[in-house]
């Protein structure tokens, strides 16, 4: 048999510390650990047989850990075509108990592509399943009070058909640069088209790399805000099916630092930030200029119209790079217009809040 230490049950991913047991089951758990209490948990036979989770002191002694006979769980998920089950998950957990012992004894299943899931190694007694989108975390089903008998696959007649069908939507998004092959990132604004909008919560933020994104959503459609750094904000709505859009450069801006502005010696350097007002609220929306002994940048914005300019200072080295803000600034506004070639801006950070900045950077 199979003992370990750690906070998260033996199924779900490896311990922070294990051993084995001798022929007369007794065993020694060594390790460097932080925490002064440990979860024990016991297993034998890849998971046919499993004990409660122990919390013991570190040192303690004559611990003693008490096997059964396991449960499992088998089931299917019903989906309509098109929909790819490696984007849902089926997560099962204790209905009773603390929610950091749930936790800690949740256990996760892949769904196969036939819609099948199965948990083994499962501690007897009642529980809940889940099944859920992996991306965003929202819960499509449940089953409450689903019981896990010992020795034996549950009989609940609920697992034999988790039916989603008309209730998802999923889609990918494919963003094609006018240049194959240049690099494509950014965010996209996720707001599912439901009647009541409040039942879902708050649209969703998911940043991403690469041109392909995929998106499996409770809602019928999503409205898609799609910002990618050097090229024109796109606004999708309604989306439900795998969709293509060419993408758009946006409009060209030189950003020239005012003669008087001294600049940070490396490895400190000065940066702007160049967005609309309503993406402030997270710098992965607007375009960044490192400001270098040329004093000016060029960068491509989302498109045109009032745009405004956040400093921050950033720090970097081979392994690490930090920022930090300006503090209290009012923003400079640029207005870019719709047309061709290269537009220029002057610019520069709030005098005081800048002085105040590099201040506080050379005190850390």
């Amino acid at each position: 048999s199979k003992e370990w230490a750690g906070d998260t049950p033996w199924f779900e991913r490896q311990p922070e510390l294990d051993t084995t047991t001798d022929e007369r089951g007794a065993f020694t758990v060594r390790g460097v650990v932080e925490s002064q209490t440990l979860r024990l948990v016991a297993s034998a036979d890849e998971g046919a047989y499993v004990g409660e989770p122990l919390e013991v002191s570190t040192g303690a002694s004559g611990v003693v850990l008490r096997l059964g006979r396991s449960g499992s769980v088998a089931g299917r998920v019903l989906v309509d075509e098109g929909v790819p089950l490696d984007r849902l998950s089926v997560q099962l957990h204790p209905a009773f108990g603390s929610p950091g012992d749930r936790g800690a004894r949740r256990s996760v299943a892949s769904i196969t592509e036939e819609g099948t899931f199965a948990l083994k190694g499962l501690h007897p007694g009642p529980h809940d399943l889940v099944v859920r989108v992996r991306e965003s975390g929202d819960e499509l089903a449940s089953i409450e009070g689903l019981i896990v008998p010992e020795g034996a696959p549950s009989a609940d007649p609920r697992l034999a058909a988790i039916d989603l069908r008309g209730k998802l939507c999923s889609f990918t998004l494919t963003l094609a640069p006018p240049r194959a092959g240049a690099s494509v990132s950014g965010v996209v604004l996720v707001r599912p088209v439901v009647d009541d909008p409040t039942a879902l919560g708050d649209e969703q933020t998911r940043y991403f790399v690469g041109e392909r994104v995929a998106f499996t959503a409770v809602a019928p459609a999503l409205d898609l805000e799609v910002l990618v750094q050097g090229y024109r904000r796109l606004s999708l709505e309604g989306v439900r099916t795998d969709t293509r859009v060419e993408l758009e450069e946006g409009p060209e801006v030189r950003l020239r630092l005012l003669p008087g502005v001294e600049l940070p010696r490396p490895p400190r350097y000065l940066k702007a930030f160049v967005g609309t007002e309503q993406d402030f609220w997270t710098l992965g929306h607007m375009q960044d200029a490192v400001f270098g002994p040329d004093r000016e940048q060029v960068v491509r914005v989302v498109g045109p119209g009032r745009l405004q300019v956040l400093w921050m200072l950033e720090e970097r080295h081979e392994d690490s790079l930090s920022t930090t803000s300006l503090g209290e600034e009012t923003p400079r506004t640029i207005e870019v217009l719709d047309l061709p070639g290269e537009q220029v801006f002057d610019v520069a950070p709030d005098p005081g809040a800048y002085a105040r900045a590099l201040e506080r950077w050379e005190q850390r």
